[in-house]
């Protein structure tokens, strides 16, 4: 017989379950109505003609993509090659995934754009953010915002109204630069076009290769990429970590309070299938993508795309609260008592805190490999402490 405690529990379920389902649909109501009222193009060879005038928003999903006439808002693109002739007009921004692009034509407001080969020779009205194995901004290409670069080899040749910052393998600077540049590089090269009316920041093992004409207003500085503290130094790198750890104390503490079932199930996860949450994470961190691509490519998968992305960012950040909760109650004395919210919260603080230690050390890699594993087995075990929990009522109990 169902007593009425387990009733009101299940309906308070139900209840629940419904409103997540209403708030899940809403989202989908929210991301959908921009889309369907955008212009889609999905074929093998999309193409937008010469005097050709799109007014609304344009995804582009195909092969090789041309863009001839006039867009006069956004374009997100995600292709094997991607053209805009000098006839072609994006008035928005322009979002780029491709193997090779071309932008012979202007762009009204920032590009980003992430492709092996790039190739700016038109003119962008605000940023572009660049990531590419070869990059250029030609002669005569403006670019009047700041250039955000990474990259293997890059060559600025036309005109930056703003700064250039980023890390890339070898960039070299031939025209003018109205900003500052600070960048991280192998080898840095500044030609006998090169006018920059700010300053050079650069870290390399090697001086920079500079043309006796070259002009840099703001004078050259070269910093040790081998420094003992990653940043700009010590002082603002162990503020940094601090904040990061007071933050992780916050969302732990938000997490442990409102779900504090959830969490004792995930950390118990933790302890109990170490080498599991470590596979799960690490077969999450590659089909994740996968899949996403795969539903943002069939366009009616966007919003389930985006949502699965949200979850999968979200459980990567908080995969040091739950290793965190898992590790502080191991430590903690069980004869505590390990069920209620206080004893949680104070295993929490304490795993936490442990788990930042490594990241104070001098050696910066050792806190970017012992982060990457916390993320792997705290993502492996949000994924199996949802589905486990309702084979395993014990654990998630914190027996």
């Amino acid at each position: 017989m169902t007593s009425r405690s387990d009733r009101t529990s299940r309906s308070r379920h139900h209840r629940g379950r419904g409103l997540a389902l209403l708030l899940a649909g809403l989202l989908a109501i929210a991301i959908i109505a921009p889309v369907a009222a955008a212009e889609i193009l999905n074929d093998g060879e999309p193409r937008v003609a010469q005097g050709e005038t799109i007014t609304d928003d344009l995804y582009v999903f195909g092969g090789d993509t041309e863009i001839a006439g006039a867009i006069t808002r956004d374009v997100t693109v995600v292709s094997g090659q991607f053209e805009l002739t000098r006839t072609g007009r994006i008035d928005g921004n322009l979002n780029l995934l491709a193997g090779q692009v071309t932008v012979l034509g202007n762009v009204g407001r920032t590009v980003r754009v992430a492709a092996g080969e790039v190739e700016i020779s038109g003119s962008i009205g605000s940023d572009l953010i660049v990531a590419g194995g070869q990059v250029e901004i030609a002669r005569g290409a403006v670019v009047r915002g700041d250039v955000i670069l990474a990259g293997g080899q890059v060559a600025i040749l036309g005109d930056v109204g703003g700064e250039i910052r980023g890390s890339t393998g070898d960039l070299t600077i031939d025209g003018n630069v109205s900003g500052d540049v600070d960048v991280s590089v192998n080898e840095l090269m500044l030609g006998s076009r090169a006018r920059i009316s700010g300053g050079v920041k650069y870290k390399s093992d090697d001086d920079v290769s500079r043309d006796g004409a070259a002009v840099v207003t703001g004078g050259i500085v070269q910093d040790d990429p081998n420094i003992m503290f990653p940043g700009d130094g010590g002082v603002t790198w162990v503020t940094g970590l601090l904040f990061r750890l007071l933050a992780a104390l916050i969302a732990g503490t938000v997490i442990v309070l409102a779900l504090p079932r959830l969490s004792v199930t995930v950390a118990n996860g933790v302890r109990h299938r170490l080498p599991g949450s470590l596979l799960s994470g690490l077969i999450l961190l590659f089909a994740v993508p996968v899949v996403s691509v795969i539903l943002f490519v069939t366009i009616v998968g966007i919003p389930i795309a985006l949502i699965v992305w949200a979850v999968f960012l979200s459980a990567l950040y908080l995969s040091q609260v739950f290793v965190g909760l898992a590790l502080g109650r191991f430590i903690l004395p069980n004869r505590w008592g390990d069920r209620g919210r206080g004893y949680n919260m104070l295993a929490m603080t304490i795993g936490v805190i442990v788990l930042f230690v490594p990241r104070f050390l001098p050696i910066p890699w050792i806190g970017v490999a012992f982060s990457a594993v916390i993320a792997l087995i705290g993502l492996g075990a949000v994924f199996m402490g949802a589905t486990f929990r309702r084979r395993e009522p014990r654990l998630a109990a914190g027996v």
